[in-house]
């Protein structure tokens, strides 16, 4: 564990790590079911001691800072379906001038 609580991450007792390594039984909040029909216990001790990579924790990182959720594009935009809200970063700088606003009709001066 980079954190350094623990020789492993299985042996903290405040992860979930030891629920899914099958060396600790999981807490009543702690879903399982989906979990397991993806991974396994021996699939996941290998995960944890295959570690971070540096790009990994660079894009984590990114993301943190500015607030943004971390997944591909379709799962930004599922969630900002959800939320309603605007999610994926926008492009930098000033916004374009958009149209002019043809629902006003101009005030003729004479």
């Amino acid at each position: 564990m980079r954190a350094r609580v623990a020789p492993r991450a299985a042996e903290w007792r405040w992860l979930s790590a030891g629920a899914h390594c099958g060396t600790a039984e999981p807490v009543a909040f702690l879903e399982m079911a989906d979990w397991q029909q993806r991974w396994g216990a021996e699939a996941w001790r290998g995960f944890l001691l295959a570690g971070d990579k540096e790009a990994d924790l660079t894009t984590i990182r990114q993301c943190t800072h500015a607030g943004r959720p971390l997944g591909s594009e379709e799962f930004v935009r599922s969630l900002e379906e959800k939320l309603k809200r605007q999610l994926a970063a926008r492009k930098g700088g000033r916004p374009s001038k958009r149209d002019k606003n043809t629902g006003q009709a101009p005030f003729p001066f004479e």
